[in-house]
């Protein structure tokens, strides 16, 4: 497992073949989520896809993504000490921690504090806002 320190600093997103590089190092910036979403749902990995994520800002200890998830796709970790937010923006979603299972909907917020395994599934067409507080292990 990796921590905060460990992690090389990113100015840029990695890109793709439908989305070129992109700087993400604003210390603090401003971001149109109906902007990002049209274009997050206007790409391949989307049309033709069950999800698409795109990283909104990144710093050395926190990320910001919007990820859209098809009915029945899911996304997850097994093996974090990151500190999860998600926002449901639209849909609805279950998210499957260690202990308990919940269900969210569009406007609804929860937080993981380093919840070591988790998982998102969506429940039908979902918009998720994940903030990633990297490497917030305290022990």
């Amino acid at each position: 497992m990796t921590d905060a320190t460990t992690r090389p600093a990113r100015t840029t997103t990695s890109g793709s073949d439908t989305r070129p590089p992109r700087a993400i190092d604003r210390a603090m910036g401003i971001v149109d989520l109906d902007v990002e979403a049209a274009s997050l749902l206007g790409e391949p990995e989307w049309t033709d896809g069950d999800r698409n994520t795109r990283t909104l800002l990144a710093s050395d200890h926190l990320r910001l993504a919007l990820v859209a998830l098809r009915g029945g796709a899911s996304i997850g970790d097994d093996a974090t000490d990151d500190t999860l937010l998600l926002e449901v923006i639209r849909g609805r979603i279950q998210l499957e921690g260690e202990i308990e299972r919940r269900d969210l909907g569009p406007r609804e917020v929860l937080v993981l504090d380093s919840p070591r395994s988790w998982r998102v599934r969506a429940l039908e067409e979902s918009l998720v806002l994940l903030t990633t507080s990297l490497g917030s292990d305290r022990s």
